[in-house]
């Protein structure tokens, strides 16, 4: 008997893989500016932002020993603040005397300054702030039993160095030379007399103190 093989089944081939679909890449998430303002604001490196206000209290040690305030701001860096200082120190006692009545009064003066200044800050690190200025002082000076009093005039120039203890805080030196300009006749008679009046207008002082921005 004949018998015819029956063919064997082909092997089911695997089908072809499908070419993948490219994921789309994500979309770039929108930047809040409020979010970044508020990261700088927060960040060591706005201890001292380039414009701010602040108010000082200080004491002054020098030709003028005092003790006093300063209110100021910064606006892009540039700097301006007026200030007021108290005289710690007494002159020395000078008799004024009257020709007409042929008496003597007997004096002591005490010194009182205030004054603007300019200048442009300079970031020297995160917490620290270096500021030349230039400005303008008075002197005033009254007898302490009469009407006498004089004043005058002095150009400054100094540089103010502020270091950031903490947010909103900061201690500042603020070395400074003066040098007066115009005198009332009154404070020029004075000054031949007293050492110290003459040194209250003309001299070297160093302001020390805390500082508190906003």
């Amino acid at each position: 008997e004949l018998v015819v093989p029956k063919p064997e089944p082909k092997p089911k081939s695997d089908p072809e893989p499908k070419p993948e679909k490219p994921k789309p890449e994500p979309k770039p998430q929108p930047v809040n500016p409020k979010q970044e303002v508020k990261r700088e604001r927060t960040g060591s490196a706005n201890l001292l932002p380039a414009s701010c206000g602040y108010a000082s209290v200080a004491f002054q040690a020098g030709t003028l020993m005092a003790v006093g305030g300063t209110v100021g701001g910064y606006v892009s860096n540039v700097n301006a603040e007026a200030f007021y200082m108290l005289g710690l120190a007494k002159s020395e006692d000078i008799y004024w005397n009257n020709a007409s009545t042929a008496s003597s009064v007997l004096c002591s003066y005490k010194p009182t300054a205030f004054g603007l200044r300019v200048g442009y800050g300079i970031k020297a690190m995160n917490s620290l702030r270096l500021t030349p200025q230039v400005g303008a002082s008075a002197v005033s000076i009254k007898c302490s039993a009469g009407d006498s009093k004089g004043n005058a005039t002095s150009a400054t120039i100094g540089l103010r160095a502020d270091y950031a203890v903490a947010p909103h805080f900061v201690l500042f030196a603020d070395p400074e030379v003066a040098f007066a300009v115009s005198k009332s006749d009154v404070y020029k008679q004075l000054m031949d007399v007293s050492s110290k009046i003459k040194s209250w207008a003309n001299g070297f002082n160093v302001r020390l103190g805390l500082s508190v921005s906003f």
